[in-house]
């Protein structure tokens, strides 16, 4: 079952952080991104979706934490995906920072679980994947797409 959620999880954050990432007129150019509604092609559909999937996927996998736990861990995530670093990193993306972000703002589940190496670990695995994906791929589709996939993809190592 968690095997089956997270390939879907991670398949939906690739799909909706790329969407975040297009423009309109770049959506109605390119299958299968045209057939999506124009309010969906925005930044929103990857910090909001993002991070709704990564909280539904803890809701799902980690039930004992309560409520308000994953609605702090939404908030800081969604906090994480609106940035780039570039006010502290200059006008050029850091995606080292970027990845190591988005995996901080679980911190709130390192707390409740006391998964401190769980959390750390899935840090550096997301800083080093994006940053490194960054490096190899220049197409923004293929970019995106994997950074949006990592975000749900590393989520079982919090369980670990």
């Amino acid at each position: 079952m968690i095997l089956l959620f997270t390939i879907l999880a991670t398949l939906l954050s690739a799909i909706l952080y790329r969407l975040g990432g297009m423009s309109v007129k770049d959506a109605k150019r390119y299958p299968p991104w045209k057939w999506f509604p124009e309010w969906a092609v925005n930044t929103k559909a990857r910090d909001i979706g993002c991070a709704l999937i990564g909280t539904g996927w803890m809701i799902a996998f980690l039930p004992a934490v309560t409520w308000w736990i994953h609605l702090i861990g939404f908030g800081l995530l969604f906090g994480a995906l609106t940035t780039y670093w570039d006010w502290l990193f200059g006008d050029e993306d850091n995606f080292y920072m970027h990845g190591a972000m988005c995996a901080f703002a679980y911190i709130p589940y390192a707390i409740a679980t006391g998964a401190w190496v769980n959390w750390g670990i899935r840090i550096a695995v997301m800083a080093v994947f994006m940053g490194t994906w960054c490096l190899i791929f220049s197409d923004d589709y293929v970019e995106e797409c994997g950074r949006g996939a990592i975000i749900a993809a590393s989520l079982p190592l919090l369980l670990i």
